[in-house]
């Protein structure tokens, strides 16, 4: 792979990420991000986005630590 596209990928992994957990957040009535964990959104009703966001995120993320 080419260094730019591993580069993308630590620019798109935290997007996915939060982008994900934002949906979840939002969409789960009574989840307090102060008081709660971000892990416990996976018990939410869009508890897969999360998983997804856990199992994405972290492989683009880690693409940005071997472009640089």
């Amino acid at each position: 792979m080419s260094t730019r596209t591993l580069l993308w990928m630590g620019f798109l992994g935290p997007v996915v990420f939060h982008g994900l957990g934002a949906i979840v957040a939002l969409t789960w009535p009574g989840y307090d991000p102060i008081g709660q964990s971000i892990s416990s959104m996976v018990h939410a009703p869009l508890g897969w986005l999360q998983t997804i966001a856990f199992a994405t995120g972290a492989p683009l993320s880690a693409g940005w630590a071997f472009g640089a």
